[in-house]
């Protein structure tokens, strides 16, 4: 198996689960992987405004920018920090795309795991397994996910993220009594109302 990336037309690739996570660990990791290979990043392609699931890839608007790029011919080497960083909801989609990567020349490395898309049994293996393994840790996260909502439901807490449609975020005392309540007026655009009518807004990414 090939250790070394021959691409001339470097874009790396970036993805967070949610913008209440950073990409800056993922850049580094990167970067310093682009460094000692002594190859220069010219094209930066990132999702991570708002949600951007790895079994969503068509909503996530620039890594379809990134598809695109690859299919024009701009691209022949895509970085990522790990394999489930690319992001795809099953090996067969990883598939698909490592279909569509080859078919235009591109290859894609990962900073830590190595050449993902190469024809080499071992190659073809892993990445096969690193596909599955995600799916298996989405599911097994989704569910976590749902047992933990249903515990803090029963204690009155809320796990986060945006209520229901034309519901708000409503915070009671001790005493039954409204203390106040959080309006969600768009992403990222939060308003906290008291019940005298004042008012605190609270927009901006992580600001709550």
């Amino acid at each position: 198996m090939r250790h070394e990336p021959t691409g001339k037309n470097i874009a790396a690739y970036l993805r967070i689960s949610s913008d209440t996570q950073d990409a800056s660990s993922q850049k580094i990791t990167i970067e310093q992987w682009a460094k000692k290979h002594g190859l220069t990043i010219a094209f930066w392609f990132e999702d991570s405004e708002g949600r951007n699931s790895r079994d969503k890839a068509e909503k996530r608007t620039n890594f379809q920018r990134l598809l695109k790029a690859v299919e024009a011919g701009l691209v022949d080497t895509i970085i990522v920090d790990r394999q489930d960083r690319f992001g795809t909801k099953d090996a067969w989609e990883f598939g698909k795309f490592a279909s569509t990567l080859q078919e235009h020349g591109c290859e894609l490395w990962s900073a830590t795991q190595g050449l993902l898309t190469s024809n080499d049994d071992a190659t073809v293996l892993t990445s096969t397994l690193g596909a599955i393994t995600s799916r298996r840790e989405q599911v097994d996260k989704g569910f976590r996910q749902v047992r933990a909502r249903i515990v803090n439901a029963g204690k009155g807490l809320v796990q986060g993220g945006y209520p229901a449609f034309g519901l708000d975020h409503v915070c009671f005392g001790t005493d039954g009594k409204e203390k106040w309540r959080v309006v969600y007026e768009g992403h990222h655009k939060r308003l906290k109302v008291y019940p005298d009518g004042t008012t605190e807004r609270y927009d901006g990414k992580g600001n709550f």
